[in-house]
């Protein structure tokens, strides 16, 4: 999926790239204080605009995925 991506926007924005076409969920866990650190919260409101972009994803809480990955058919 990332194609050794190691910057973490790169990778995210290929990991929507390839729910967008195989399903799935793209999950970007970060923290706050990194964010901070390396002041790049431009670059975490370019991912989110990319995300919300994006009409077919739905977003999920963590709570919510947890279910339905778990949920008995």
């Amino acid at each position: 999926i990332n194609r050794m991506a190691t910057d973490w926007e790169i990778h995210f924005r290929r990991a929507l790239n390839w729910v967008e076409i195989h399903g799935g969920a793209a999950h970007l866990y970060l923290h706050s204080w990194e964010i901070e650190h390396r002041n790049e919260w431009e670059k975490l409101t370019r991912v989110f605009r990319d995300a919300a972009s994006r009409k077919q994803f739905v977003p999920i809480t963590n709570g919510e995925l947890f279910n339905v990955a778990t949920a008995t058919k």
